[in-house]
């Protein structure tokens, strides 16, 4: 692994250009990412299983990868916050703060819908590594 850390995909449920601060949430999360889980139902079809991981807060580092051959890449260090967990969304949710202007860029030219959150500030170490094998 490049930055030996593990990581989580989830989808933006909430994004906010002002604060800088991005709902994240999904119905899966590696069990090792988390300080404790309780099983619930899927959200959307209310069926099977999801996991409701508690994410701590902490440094992290957010990222979306895009384009027909992964040539866009928007990575920002970014700070998880301590997150409550809201009704009518994916069970697994995590509230990140990123800097506004980045939240700007992820509106304005969306490369998807998910993003990818690590704990750690590693953007630099991703962004020359994508530089030099990617683009």
């Amino acid at each position: 692994m490049l930055t030996g850390q593990t990581s989580w995909m989830a989808n933006p449920s909430d994004i906010d250009r002002t604060t800088g601060v991005i709902e994240l949430a999904h119905c899966t999360v590696p069990l090792s990412m988390v300080d404790g889980y309780r099983l619930e139902t899927h959200f959307e079809s209310n069926l099977g299983v999801g996991i409701v991981g508690d994410l701590p807060p902490g440094p992290v580092t957010v990222l979306r990868l895009g384009g027909d051959e992964l040539e866009h890449l928007w990575c920002e260090n970014s700070e998880a916050l301590p997150t409550t967990t809201r009704e009518g969304r994916c069970r697994t949710q995590l509230d990140v703060r990123v800097d506004p202007q980045a939240v700007s860029a992820v509106l304005d030219h969306p490369l998807g819908n998910h993003l990818v959150v690590l704990y750690g500030h590693h953007a630099e170490e991703l962004r020359a590594w994508w530089l030099e094998y990617i683009v």
